[in-house]
């Protein structure tokens, strides 16, 4: 294991990539596990999200590693994808909200006031 945390990440995906090696991969996702862990409590300031987001952000770097293009920094394909996933997680847990509240006031159990301008 310790020949592969000298490696560079293009070589780690490659070598995840061609020959199926789990090892590779297990290299990447602990090298960048807390960076994107951060990137994310960072985003969603609350705690309570981060790891189940970082996991998903990491499922969806092992779905589309093909996709990765070795021209350009590991690190910032990764946080692309933790800011979009994080990013799309706020969007729908703010639309549940809003939903919630919109339901709640249509049957009268929230009162609304309009503010003069």
């Amino acid at each position: 294991m310790k020949d592969y945390e000298k490696m560079k990440d293009q070589l780690l995906v490659e070598k995840f990539l061609n020959e199926k090696d789990h090892k590779a991969y297990q290299v990447l996702y602990y090298r960048y596990y807390n960076a994107i862990k951060n990137l994310v409590g960072r985003i969603t300031k609350n705690d309570i999200y981060k790891d189940d987001l970082t996991q998903e952000v990491f499922i969806k770097v092992f779905k589309n590693l093909a996709t990765y293009n070795p021209h350009y920094n590991f690190l910032n394909w990764i946080y692309k994808i933790a800011t979009i996933t994080t990013i799309d997680f706020i969007r729908k847990k703010n639309k549940i909200n809003i939903e919630s509240i919109e339901k709640l006031n249509q049957e009268g159990e929230i009162f609304t006031s309009t503010v003069p301008y």
